[in-house]
């Protein structure tokens, strides 16, 4: 039996080990689903009640933000986990915009507001926005502890600008040696030649040796062979693997490997990548 090419294994292995990701897309759905109908119900409760004076506009702007917050989220799929902070913003929603028109439920009659209560339910409003921003769209924003990596060799594909450059300068600063894994030799060395400047102006001194370059063409499965031949040779141990290079070419290609060029550079050339250095990463744990 003859033995798999490259492309064949590559596309075997990675059809095998996929999981279905219905059951995941369902829960989001379903959540998002609930969600939605909640704070669409406190819309219209909300107008309701500014039509009797018992809201202002802000609750009425802010439960539509909402609305349309979590129509992004279930939209594209991106409903984080269901956790308390995501209850509580629920929650505190439901209770400012929903509020007012439960209490006259429960009571059978209409109710007197303070004349403060316009400006407790919009400052409230606003903070329960923000926090939906904050949970729901920037998200947390993690920082590598000082002194964290020392000691700890990391690879960052496409590092020499965006979301690979802040990663591998966040790493260095922790005092990790980050290797640049970059096509263009001279977009790294300026990276490098940069990330040292800045980290010098926030009062971090960071030294040459932090910071090393090896070639690697993600769309060449011979350039990703030739790198983690280069990694073997260097005698650095691997801690890290971070994956952040991609490409979105405008027009379809082939590479010489016979695959198309926008999935070869930002999946087989990374699986490939991925594959070959997993038993140093092993190794190094």
């Amino acid at each position: 039996m003859r033995p798999l090419s490259d492309k064949e294994s590559l596309l075997g292995r990675d059809v095998a080990d996929v999981p279905s990701p219905f059951a995941q897309r369902a829960v989001r759905h379903v959540v998002g689903t609930i969600i939605l109908a909640v704070l669409a119900s406190a819309v219209v409760v909300a107008a309701a009640n500014r039509c009797r004076g018992a809201c202002d506009p802000v609750a009425c702007a802010a439960a539509l933000y909402l609305v349309v917050l979590y129509c992004l989220q279930v939209k594209f799929q991106e409903w984080p986990e269901f956790d308390a902070r995501v209850s509580l913003l629920l929650f505190s929603a439901l209770a400012l915009f929903a509020g007012p028109a439960a209490l006259e439920l429960l009571l059978g009659r209409p109710c007197m507001f303070p004349s403060w209560w316009p400006w407790v339910a919009g400052l409230s409003c606003a903070a329960v926005s923000v926090c939906a921003w904050r949970v729901m769209v920037r998200g947390p924003c993690p920082t590598v502890a000082p002194g964290s990596m020392k000691g700890r060799v990391s690879i960052v594909t496409g590092c020499n600008t965006g979301i690979g450059y802040e990663t591998a300068q966040a790493l260095a600063e922790a005092d990790g040696t980050v290797i640049f894994a970059c096509r263009s030799e001279d977009k790294a060395r300026a990276a490098i030649a940069r990330m040292m400047e800045d980290s010098r102006a926030a009062g971090k001194e960071l030294s040459k040796d932090q910071l090393l370059f090896l070639p690697l063409d993600l769309a060449s499965l011979e350039s990703v062979r030739g790198f983690v031949d280069a990694v073997d040779r260097s005698g650095l141990e691997v801690h890290l693997l971070i994956l952040n290079a991609g490409v979105m070419l405008g027009s379809r290609s082939v590479t010489k490997d016979g695959l198309e060029g926008t999935l070869a550079a930002n999946h087989f050339g990374h699986f490939l990548l991925a594959l070959l250095l997993l038993p140093k990463l092993q190794e190094a744990e």
